[in-house]
């Protein structure tokens, strides 16, 4: 019976809510791949170089100074290369030129890769909390039904296929641009883009369990979306305060000179491994938070 009231109720909604998130991942692949293009088939591209290509260059670690392009092939491969990180380009052009404690980005990336990271809260956190404004639960409990049979029932019906839709979306997120760049400027394995895509769905996961946390628990219509506000505001902030503490605590003990890797959160799929520690300790909590709910 519940899955019926569940199911008339929300289909509407989850199917949206699942296609939304699958096109936000193939809308992500062909936004940066339109990017790449554009950049690969710019007609004053060369013409650019050759007029300033004294003043274009990169900065080399060994050597502590900047270095000009030899070619206008050389410059091109550094654009056109589709993650870069803090090291220079030649020592992150290849697949094979990786690191766990380094972050890489995507040098065509938008505004859109980490749209998930609001919509998955939000989601959650409006599932819970709509139902006990409305009244919908109370309805629900007349039936006879508990409170712990809905909570685990939700998460059962409309929680599953919007995990699934999540990993659908990554995965073909992941397949499309590592197809859509060709081989030479895509410097990134598919096994090292899976491996980014399980640590950004655990952070999207420690996201989605605390916004349903918050949306079951805190049914005040000011204070619910205020302690989700605040929490999307911490987490925003709290990656670059463990980096910043990271940092301090190495100086302190003398070895300055080695960055804290930031590499703890993945905020978007990419070629950044992320940290298996990280991963465990929010799976643990998430699901932590969604047993107190319960």
């Amino acid at each position: 019976m519940i899955r019926s009231i569940y199911f008339e109720r929300y289909k509407k909604v989850l199917i949206a809510a699942c296609m939304l998130v699958i096109a936000t991942g193939i809308f992500n692949a062909v936004i940066e791949n339109n990017q790449w293009k554009n950049t690969y088939n710019d007609p004053y591209n060369k013409e650019n170089f050759e007029q300033h290509r004294e003043d274009i260059s990169y900065w080399d670690d060994e050597e502590e100074k900047n270095i000009t392009f030899t070619s206008f092939a050389e410059y091109q491969k550094y654009q056109l290369m589709f993650y870069s990180s803090p090291l220079p380009y030649y020592k992150t052009s290849k697949a094979s030129d990786y690191s766990a404690d380094i972050l890489y980005r995507s040098n065509f990336s938008t505004y859109f890769i980490s749209a998930l990271s609001l919509i998955v809260p939000l989601a959650g956190f409006l599932c819970f909390f709509i139902d006990q404004k409305t009244g919908f639960n109370h309805f629900l409990f007349s039936l006879g039904i508990s409170r712990k049979e809905l909570f685990k029932k939700k998460i059962v019906y409309l929680g599953l296929p919007f995990l699934v839709s999540i990993l659908i979306g990554q995965s073909l997120y992941v397949l499309l641009i590592h197809w859509l760049i060709p081989a030479p400027y895509m410097n990134a394995t598919l096994e090292q883009l899976f491996t980014s895509m399980i640590s950004n769905f655990s952070l999207l996961f420690f996201l989605l369990c605390v916004s349903v946390f918050i949306g079951s628990m805190v049914g005040n219509v000011f204070f619910g979306p205020l302690t989700l506000g605040v929490f999307l505001f911490l987490m925003s902030w709290l990656p670059d305060s463990i980096y910043s503490l990271g940092n301090i605590i190495k100086l302190a003990n003398g070895t300055y000179l080695e960055v804290f890797p930031r590499t703890l959160f993945v905020d978007s799929v990419g070629k950044t491994g992320g940290n298996i520690w990280t991963n465990l300790i929010m799976t643990i909590l998430s699901l932590l938070l969604i047993f107190w709910a319960y």
